[in-house]
């Protein structure tokens, strides 16, 4: 993994203190935003998409732990770090939505396939009648 991520994806935060995100939970954030992409987008995707990607989605990820935690001891999230989760989460799927089709949550978009026709034949049953 590239370790310039993690000062790309403090700098995409922005505003939230070390002390409340260290480097090892954007690093765990980085690791799970690699392993989901992995799995979705496509073998041939350039290195530096996917890296985007990885960084936006990973700003994300590390932006939910620390507004969780804000969470636990405030009781609420405040409306500005609503709004930039939404922000983040907006910018990750936008460029992830670039090759795959997502949905707001982040799952695979399943837009039904082609049809298939199935059917026995006799060989497939095998059996006199």
């Amino acid at each position: 993994m590239n370790p310039s991520l993690i000062f790309q994806v403090r700098d995409l935060l922005g505003d939230v203190p070390e002390e409340y995100l260290s480097d090892e939970n954007i690093l765990t954030a980085l690791e799970m935003a690699e392993t989901y992409l992995n799995e979705i987008l496509p073998d041939d995707v350039d290195t530096d998409y996917k890296e985007k990607c990885q960084y936006a989605l990973a700003a994300y990820y590390a932006y939910l732990s620390y507004t969780s935690t804000i969470e636990r001891g405030m009781g609420s999230i405040p409306a500005t770090s609503e709004f930039k989760l939404q922000q983040l989460k907006e910018l990750a799927l936008s460029l992830i939505r670039i090759k795959v089709n997502v949905n707001d949550d982040l799952s695979l978009a399943v837009d039904g396939g082609k049809p298939i026709a199935v059917g026995l034949t006799w060989s497939m049953t095998n059996y006199d009648c």
